[in-house]
C-alpha cells in the first residue's frame, strides 16, 4: 500500500494530521514475530509498550550512479490522499505478515513490482500519532535500507549492453499500482534536500538518513 493512512484498519474521512513525532527504543525488527503482538481484537494493531500501535514499514532502495547514489522514490496517485506527495515504497503490516520483513516484501512488490532480496540496514524506529477527527491512531515506523533483485540484472545487462539488445530502461521494470502512484523517480541526495520531491510527514529526514548511512557503506 502506498500509505498507512489507506489501511483497511483505520476510518476514512478527513485528511489525518500527524503530530507528536518521537522516537521510542523499540525491540522492533524485521524478524520479529508479530502473531506475539497482534491484538485480536482490533485488526491490524500490535501491543508495544503497553500501547495499541499500527506498524509502518518503508523501503529505501539506492541505485548508485556516477558514484553518487539515487533513491526511489514514488509520486502519489491524484485519486489518493495527499495527491502529487513523494515518499519510498512502504505500508502498513497486515494480517497475513508473519513478520515486518514479509510487510515490507510485499509492500515492495505491490507498489512497484520489484523483488526484495535484502535488507542491509535498518534505520532508528520513530512513532506518531495520526488524528482522524476525534479519534488518534498511533503508529510505530520501521524504515529499511533494501536491496531488490531486479537492480541487479539492471547493472549488470546494462554494464554488458550490446548493440543489438533492446536498451533496458527502469520504466521496463518496474510497475506501479495507478490506484496509489502515478509516477517514479531516481532522486539525488541533493534533489531531497532542496525539496525537488515534495514530501511529506518525516519522508524526508529519513530519506537523509538513509542516504548518510549509504553514503558511509558505500553500498546499496
Amino acid at each position: 500500500m502506498a500509505s498507512s493512512t489507506n489501511s483497511t484498519s483505520v476510518p476514512s474521512g478527513m485528511l489525518p494530521s500527524v503530530i507528536n513525532v518521537t522516537r521510542l527504543p523499540f525491540d522492533l525488527h524485521c524478524e520479529t514475530d508479530l502473531s506475539a503482538l497482534r491484538i485480536a481484537e482490533s485488526r491490524g494493531q500490535f501491543r508495544l509498550h503497553h500501547t495499541a500501535f499500527y506498524i509502518r514499514v518503508s523501503a529505501h532502495i539506492f541505485w548508485w550512479v556516477l558514484r553518487k547514489p539515487r533513491i526511489l522514490l514514488l509520486e502519489r496517485a491524484l485519486c489518493d490522499t495527499r495527491p502529487g506527495y513523494w515518499e519510498p515504497p512502504g505500508g502498513a503490516a497486515e494480517d497475513q505478515d508473519e513478520t515486518p520483513g514479509d510487510a515490507l516484501k510485499r509492500e515492495v512488490g505491490e507498489e512497484t513490482g520489484l523483488q526484495l532480496s535484502q535488507v542491509t540496514h535498518t534505520l532508528p524506529t520513530q512513532t506518531w500519532t495520526r488524528s482522524k477527527g476525534r479519534e488518534d491512531y498511533n503508529w510505530v515506523g520501521l524504515p529499511c535500507i533494501i536491496k531488490v533483485s531486479e537492480l541487479e540484472t539492471f547493472e549488470s545487462r546494462g554494464s554488458s549492453q550490446r548493440a543489438s539488445q533492446p536498451v533496458l530502461k527502469w520504466e521496463d521494470i518496474i510497475r506501479l499500482n495507478p490506484e496509489e502512484h502515478q509516477n517514479f523517480a531516481w532522486a539525488t541526495e541533493e534533489e531531497v534536500r532542496c525539496d525537488k520531491y515534495k514530501m511529506f510527514g518525516n519522508h524526508k529526514e529519513t530519506a537523509l538518513k538513509a542516504f548518510a548511512a549509504v553514503t558511509e557503506n558505500c553500498s546499496v
